[in-house]
């Protein structure tokens, strides 16, 4: 089952790849699986593999939803023009729009749609997702990153002071003990 979640493509419950278009249908075609988004086509392994996106905007774009024919997609455009590609999905002609099965948008079930929250937040909160948020501030809210910003700057304005600070009594040590090594009274 292919579906979209949060702008996450999922094959099943895996997450496959991100989505900055609208999904206008899925098919299993010949050799891959085929996902239509606006202007662009995402080809999937029959396992939900990622294999590749295809930006469709020098043949056609504004895909309007996605059929499929003697078990080849065929996409229609806004204009509408019809397309059937090749079977290696490479190559797209123009056709008629007779005898295609045309993909019908399917509403998942509460089961379903649990599933995929689950998988989407990756059941549950992971000890390195804490961490890396609190690493980078981001589990204290907005202003989080200023203040690790802040602390590291504090940090670092310590570690130099106190080299400074060492630096200079050691200094001060040598001097001392040179002094009282050749000036003797």
């Amino acid at each position: 089952m292919i579906s979209s979640w949060h702008n996450q493509l999922f094959f099943d419950d895996m997450a496959v790849t991100s989505l900055e278009q609208n999904i206008h249908g899925a098919i299993a075609a010949e050799q891959y699986i085929v996902v239509a988004l606006d202007s662009a086509i995402i080809l999937l392994t029959f396992d939900g593999e990622f294999i590749e996106r295809v930006s469709t905007s020098l043949s056609f774009s504004n895909i309007q939803r996605l059929g499929i024919k003697y078990k080849r997609p065929v996409i229609e455009t806004s204009e509408p023009l019809y397309y059937i590609a090749d079977e290696h999905i490479l190559d797209w002609d123009i056709m008629m729009n007779e005898d295609v099965l045309w993909i019908q948008r399917y509403t998942l079930t509460a089961d379903e749609k649990e599933k995929l929250l689950v998988a989407y937040r990756c059941n549950g909160l992971k000890l390195e997702r804490v961490i890396l948020d609190l690493h980078s501030g981001r589990i204290f809210g907005q202003y989080g990153i200023y203040l690790m910003d802040a602390a590291a700057i504090a940090l670092l304005w310590l570690s130099l002071s106190g080299f400074w600070v060492w630096s200079s009594r050691r200094r001060k040590m040598r001097r001392k003990k040179h002094y009282q090594k050749h000036h003797r009274s």
